[in-house]
């Protein structure tokens, strides 16, 4: 844990404040078409240097809680992104917990491939 001061109560304080828009935008790109989960991660990661890009978070994050979250937004496109995940949970997806989430994990929680499922 690291103690830092906040100055005023916000809803999220500092990491959900700057973790939420960066997670919508990644969901963004993918549900309007414009990549893939992989493909997403992968400029993320390259252009920032940072260990995982949003879809990988999504899956650490776990399913059922950015479908709630995508869920309770006004936003069409987060509806869209929320009926993903909601399908994905139905077919038995929840993130890296149970091995399958936007990626295929191994029993050591390390990335094996994406899945197909959200792939075109």
């Amino acid at each position: 844990m690291l103690p830092v001061r906040v100055e005023k109560e916000t809803p999220g304080y500092f990491l959900n404040s700057l973790l939420i828009p960066w997670l919508r935008a990644g969901s963004a790109l993918y549900i309007n078409g414009v990549g893939e989960p992989e493909a997403i991660d992968n400029a993320w990661k390259a252009g920032t240097h940072f260990g995982r890009g949003p879809f990988e978070v999504y899956d650490v994050v776990g399913f059922n809680v950015a479908a709630n979250i995508s869920r309770n937004s006004e936003d069409e496109t987060e509806q869209r992104f929320a009926t993903k995940l909601q399908e994905a949970i139905d077919a038995g997806f929840s993130g890296i917990a149970d091995g399958k989430g936007f990626y295929l994990y191994d029993q050591d929680g390390n990335i094996t491939g994406p899945n197909d499922f959200f792939t075109k």
